[in-house]
């Protein structure tokens, strides 16, 4: 089979940023759940299974735990054995986010690169996660890896740097961005998040000034022209925004660590705004979007002008040829 890449289902920004890797080398995706829904959405051909997780739930949390022992109880057998003997066919696994991929693909002594943005706990499916076995996990299958990829910009201007652990070698290779041909318009703001609070208060807000991803689909020709973008705080919503010079204004669950990071990051950095979502109302978003306004513009240009001269596919293809 050569080489699959195992993208982690919990969103679409994985396997949107996949896509890219599978478009330029002809490798096809395994994925689940809203991964699965987005590659139906763009006419991919991938591969898709059931979720593997089995997700317990405390007071309206969920906990995802990713030592091994510990791992198990929460991934339906079934689902990891299909997983497990298709890897078995594969050459090389690049792993998206997936404690679970990784688990699988270096058990089963596979060449494995894993792409991911927040490593402090590979927090997989869940908001929650039990820190203390995510420690154990990473000491003991993510050195395992032959590579393991951030796809940021590299430092000082990286924006998931609070997510990453320090003792663990990694390679920064820039946003995986599909670089869409883009649409001319005239609207102020791009709204990429399909979360109905978040659209919804945009929507009285800023009313026809925006295009919104649950109208067009994928946003992704649309952020030339655009002043700002509204996003959830998801680290590849962000990369695509910053990528062509746009102020991320993150409207974040303050539950989820890896999007509150990313928020702090854009604001350290001069280069976006945030709002935690329990207190999202009309004026606060008003504020919010005035305040990007005012944020570094000469710093936003130089985030453009990196990633149109950083190519993270040929970083990719050095180390699978390596």
């Amino acid at each position: 089979m050569g080489t699959l890449i195992f993208s982690e289902g919990n969103g679409y920004g994985h396997v949107a940023r996949d896509k890219a890797i599978a478009d330029r080398f002809g490798f096809r995706i395994m994925t689940f759940g809203k991964g699965a829904e987005y590659c139906r959405m763009r006419g991919m051909d991938f591969i898709e299974i059931p979720s593997p997780y089995r997700i317990e739930k405390k007071r309206k949390t969920t906990r995802i735990v990713t030592e091994l022992s510990e791992l198990r109880k929460f991934v339906k057998p079934d689902v990891m054995s299909a997983i497990a003997d298709c890897f078995k066919r594969t050459d090389v696994v690049i792993v998206d986010g997936s404690p679970l991929g990784l688990v699988l693909a270096t058990a089963a002594g596979k060449r494995t690169i894993l792409i991911a943005n927040d490593i402090s706990a590979m927090v997989g499916v869940g908001n929650s996660v039990s820190r203390e076995f995510a420690s154990q996990f990473l000491d003991r299958f993510m050195k395992r890896a032959d590579a393991v990829l951030v796809p940021d910009f590299s430092p000082p201007l990286t924006v998931t740097m609070l997510n990453l652990q320090k003792d663990i070698p990694l390679e920064f290779i820039g946003p995986l961005t599909e670089r869409s041909s883009q649409k001319r318009h005239r609207k102020k703001y791009v709204v990429s998040t399909l979360d109905s609070a978040i659209v919804k208060a945009v929507e009285r807000v800023v009313g026809d000034d925006a295009i919104y991803a649950s109208d067009v689909g994928d946003i992704r020709p649309y952020y030339r022209d655009c002043g700002a973008v509204i996003c959830h705080g998801g680290h590849t919503a962000i990369m695509d925004s910053l990528s062509y010079g746009k102020p991320p204004v993150c409207v974040v669950d303050g539950t989820y660590s890896e999007r509150v990071n990313h928020a702090a990051m854009l604001e350290r950095l001069d280069v976006g705004v945030s709002i935690d979502k329990a207190r999202l109302s009309d004026d606060s978003l008003r504020c919010a979007l005035d305040y990007a306004g005012t944020l570094n513009q000469k710093r936003l240009s130089l985030y453009k002008r990196t990633a149109e001269r950083t190519d993270p596919l040929l970083a990719i293809g050095k180390i699978l040829k390596g």
